[in-house]
């Protein structure tokens, strides 16, 4: 995983004052959330959105729910992203090939045993 730039940190910064500016207003979320998702700032995002939902008194609720499916919606992107960036398991070729060498170590190891056994 690279690191993330000062840059790209600050881009994120920018754009969360916007959405703190109206809670309500979708267009900054997609695209703050639309950043992070391409910049690997989830967790940075996922604890922003937790801290506000934190504060908000329970006269909020619709806020607090709408905040929710955020924080629903972040995880959902982050399980994607290590669906997508999981290495599938090795199949064909590959496989013959680690079979054989572990039939070819087995059957080397169980000739020695033998070996050893009627010295």
């Amino acid at each position: 995983m690279d690191e993330v730039s000062g840059t790209e940190r600050a881009v994120a910064e920018a754009l969360w004052a916007k959405v703190s500016v109206d809670l309500t207003d979708d267009g900054p979320h997609e695209a703050y959330l639309a950043h992070c998702t391409e910049h690997e700032l989830l967790d940075e995002a996922a604890r922003r959105y937790r801290e506000v939902k934190d504060e908000l008194d329970d006269e909020e609720q619709e806020l607090k729910d709408r905040l929710d499916k955020r924080l629903a919606g972040i995880a959902t992107l982050a399980m994607a992203k290590l669906d997508v960036e999981h290495e599938p398991p090795p199949t064909g070729l590959v496989m013959r090939i680690m079979q054989f060498i572990i039939v070819g170590f087995t059957v080397v190891s169980l000739w020695l045993l033998v070996r050893a056994l009627l010295m």
